[in-house]
């Protein structure tokens, strides 16, 4: 560093220029002292080579540990280029092959986990293991001269995919029409009972027959009620249809009916009496409907019992159901 200079009067008095005081004496003397250096630098190179030989030059970029990674890349048959520190794009792509390899993050990066990770690897390798090939790069492959490219068969250009016709979406089929329930054997002689005043309910016993004759329909409730032509409203249950009784019009096709809105549950039992015979022993059809389905039926014939009392017979029992079935 210069320090300042304070110059004598009498040495200012000899500049015959006039010039400020020290000014004169920098003026010449500073360029002296900087060309100092500039000789040094150019005469060293000079001073230190021997016998005509090259200087020394150091690299102050080179990395120890990129180098050691570099070198441990090219035992395990990677291809990271020279071991010379430098992380060139040659070897951050042999740093990424063997971390995928590895099933690591590919990061290119080198560390110091990296390089244990390469020791612990080339230790674990045995001598006589086959060596991979080295992994050749894009940069590594050169592209085909002219005549073999003029050699090679054109590639036919892939056919592009057709989309696939998509098929109009079909209507759901209309769910199957609901068979109607068959017709009831009796049908027939039901709809005459209700011309004739036989209402509808939850439970209806039928008894038919084909003469003129009197034969009386007894019903035994579960609650041990008897509905007939002497009882004809018991435990819910109504005769409603009573024909050919003493006193009244005869027909040929009579029907009686007894008919439960509200039936009680348990078993019922259907008795029938032989009130007044016309004839020949008597034939008869009975059933039960039970909400709108036949759940018991039978067909007999009523003998002759000159035993009974007269105007009717003692019941006799045909047929029994339960309710609910």
């Amino acid at each position: 560093m210069l320090m300042p200079c304070h110059l004598p009067a009498d040495a200012a008095a000899a500049d015959g220029r006039g010039a400020l005081p020290g000014v004169a004496f920098l003026g010449g003397n500073l360029l002296r002292l900087l060309a100092v250096p500039v000789m040094l630098m150019l005469a060293g190179p000079a001073a230190n080579a021997q016998d005509g030989a090259p200087a020394a030059v150091v690299d102050a970029a080179v990395d120890p540990l990129i180098a050691e990674v570099q070198r441990q890349l090219a035992t395990q048959g990677y291809d990271p280029g020279p071991a010379d520190g430098n992380p060139s794009a040659r070897s951050r792509d042999a740093v990424r092959a063997y971390q995928r390899d590895a099933g690591l993050a590919e990061t290119g990066l080198f560390t110091e986990a990296l390089l244990e990770r390469l020791r612990g690897a080339t230790a674990a390798r045995p001598a006589d293991a086959p060596q991979p090939p080295p992994l050749k790069f894009s940069n590594d492959i050169a592209p085909p001269s002219p005549s073999e490219a003029a050699k090679a068969p054109p590639q036919p250009r892939p056919k592009p995919a057709l989309p696939k016709p998509v098929e109009p979406a079909r209507p759901p089929s209309p769910p199957p029409a609901a068979t109607p329930p068959p017709p009831r054997p009796e049908a027939a002689t039901e709809e005459k009972a209700r011309e004739r005043g036989a209402r509808e309910g939850m439970l209806e016993i039928f008894l038919a027959w084909g003469s003129t004759s009197d034969i009386d329909l007894h019903v035994r409730c579960p609650t041990g009620g008897n509905i007939w032509f002497r009882n004809m409203e018991d435990c819910g249950g109504k005769l409603d249809l009573d024909t050919n009784a003493l006193g009244t019009l005869k027909v040929s096709d009579p029907v009686e009916h007894v008919v439960f809105p509200a039936p009680p549950e348990g078993r019922y039992r259907v008795e029938i009496a032989n009130c007044e015979l016309m004839g020949p022993p008597e034939g008869f059809r009975l059933w039960v409907v039970y909400k709108g389905k036949t759940i018991a039926q039978t067909s007999n014939e009523i003998p002759v019992d000159p035993g009974w009392n007269w105007p009717c017979g003692g019941p006799q029992s045909y047929l029994t159901f339960q309710i609910p079935e």
